[in-house]
């Protein structure tokens, strides 16, 4: 494998990326507060991580944000 290969498996928020990702795909939606918990991460961490994985996968995932976390 290359390097940066290598390096998207073993970076800590890409990991927490795919978990967010299963996590969404299993249950329909989720508060922000319960995936904060499951990570030990603020909901501020949460927010920028769903706002990154957004921008990142663009119009190939739906993720839509509710009153009290995601879809």
């Amino acid at each position: 494998m290359e390097s940066a290969q290598i390096q998207l498996l073993i970076d800590k928020r890409n990991i927490r990326w795919f978990q967010i990702l299963a996590i969404l795909e299993r249950s329909s939606s989720i508060s922000t507060k319960n995936l904060s918990q499951s990570f030990n991460i603020s909901v501020r961490t949460i927010r920028y991580d769903m706002k990154e994985i957004k921008d990142y996968f663009n119009q190939t995932i739906t993720i839509n944000p509710s009153t009290n976390g995601y879809t």
